[in-house]
């Protein structure tokens, strides 16, 4: 193989994808680049149903919850404590669902045919982060990624923001299912007003970056537009989560946003604002910027991030045109291996590197390790999302934790794996003569697996 070839192959994997499984091998063949653009190209993934087991017991809770909170309104503790001793059994069924989907999430991904959609979706996943903030968003939050993020991972960005916004674990996570326009028919009946997290964070975070030049007036404005944007309750199974309009709390009159009046049309308003919000310049250079960082270096090369944002505006947002110039990138191929993976991806490359199947119980342990690296799955920090620079996974108890991972999945699986095999797969000429050496000299496969699996090469890509 030519050093160019093997560049290109260690692009594809180790930038773009989850880790070398010798599947992605023989699936890209002597085209990575073609392998990469025809991911971006397949159809979208179509959301996973929720169970109807998880529908039924979830509209159950929520009747018992109601339930709960009428008795204490009324100060019968007695009847309360009563609801509360039925539920608890319902909870429970709930909340093991719940981790079994996020384990089937996990494994999945570890199987997963098509790395670089995968990596997409995670990538835009943490662009919109949410978090199971309360009771009621731990059972949206699982599906969020799935339902909201993977069919729009190369859409039209205007698409993929309708989705993540309207999907109630981000309605919960930012507030706005309490935001009420002040001079709506239920705000002047209940005195409530709005609130402008998810405004806020829209602005700074999902579209024109903390630097896009909007004001507080513009925060204000584009909170109102978004009132009444909600969901249907649990207790109703057959809409569960379903998005609708709630004309009486949505504030009336026109609202200007970074200069531009919007008429009132309702529900239309606050799509007018996000498809503009998509569009501007602003939105293309800060996406733009995030995409580099991630995929390519932790200071993103300002050519490269200004022909993805060329790309981005000349396609009106189109997600699948920038993930194949992104994939394109010539700065891409340099300096390989530079950028530290973040715990998640250590756990995913480990299993793909050496090809071993994620079982249930594997998948518990490599989440448990996941969250002692300091990136529990499913709970990121804020809704700025994981960050993506080496210096936020660095530091020196998080490192000797990684070390202890490989050990360990070394320990349950070791005895079959070849790390030749997966060193000359994943790393090719650029594995270091220490570690190939090390790896070589292992008196067991188990010990071989584990030094390859620890190396300051594996940790990154």
């Amino acid at each position: 193989m030519t050093l160019n070839a093997e560049t290109e192959r260690l692009t594809a994997t180790a930038r773009f994808g989850l880790g070398a499984s010798s599947a992605d091998i023989e699936a890209m063949g002597d085209d990575p680049r073609g392998w990469l653009a025809g991911q971006v190209d397949e159809a979208p993934a179509t959301p996973p149903p929720v169970a109807d087991e998880l529908r039924r017991d979830s509209a159950h809770l929520q009747r018992e919850l109601v339930a709960e909170r009428d008795a204490m309104r009324a100060g019968d503790e007695i009847a309360a404590k009563d609801i509360a001793r039925r539920y608890v059994p319902v909870a429970k069924r709930i909340d093991a669902t719940l981790a079994a989907q996020k384990l089937d999430v996990a494994m999945r991904m570890a199987a997963t045919k098509t790395p670089y959609r995968e990596r997409l979706t995670g990538f835009w996943t943490n662009h919109f982060s949410v978090w199971p903030k309360n009771r009621l968003a731990r059972s949206a939050v699982p599906y969020f990624s799935q339902a909201a993020i993977a069919p729009f991972a190369t859409a039209p960005f205007a698409d993929l923001l309708f989705s993540a916004i309207r999907h109630p674990a981000m309605q919960i996570y930012l507030d706005s299912i309490y935001s009420v326009g002040p001079n709506s028919p239920e705000g002047r009946e209940r005195r409530r007003g709005l609130n402008e997290n998810l405004a806020r964070e829209l602005l700074e975070l999902h579209t024109l970056g903390v630097d896009g030049g909007y004001t507080q007036g513009d925060v204000i404005s584009l909170a109102k537009g978004l009132t009444g944007w909600a969901f249907h309750s649990l207790i109703d199974e057959e809409k569960a989560w379903d998005f609708e309009f709630r004309a009486e709390r949505h504030e009336p009159g026109p609202l200007t946003l970074l200069g531009k009046t919007y008429p009132d049309r309702g529900v239309e308003t606050a799509e007018l604002m996000l498809r503009d919000l998509a569009r501007h310049p602003a939105t293309a250079r800060h996406l733009a910027t995030k995409l580099v960082r991630h995929f390519v270096d932790d200071k993103p090369p300002e050519k490269a991030v200004e022909k993805l944002a060329r790309v981005y505006l000349d396609t009106e947002g189109d997600l699948a045109a920038v993930s194949k110039t992104l994939a394109g990138l010539d700065e891409a191929r340099h300096s390989l291996f530079s950028k530290l993976k973040q715990p998640g991806d250590l756990v995913l490359s480990s299993f793909r590197a050496f090809d071993i199947d994620m079982t249930p119980q594997l998948a518990t342990l490599a989440a448990e390790h996941q969250a002692a690296m300091g990136q529990p799955p499913f709970m990121p920090p804020g809704p700025q999302g994981w960050y993506d620079t080496a210096a936020d996974w660095s530091d020196p108890s998080s490192l000797r934790r990684r070390i202890d991972w490989g050990v360990e999945l070394a320990r349950r699986t070791g005895g079959d794996l070849d790390a030749g095999a997966a060193m000359e797969r994943n790393f090719g000429s650029r594995l270091d003569r220490d570690t190939r050496l090390a790896v070589k000299r292992a008196p067991t496969r188990r010990e071989a697996a584990a030094i390859l699996l620890a190396s300051p090469i594996f940790q990154r890509r």
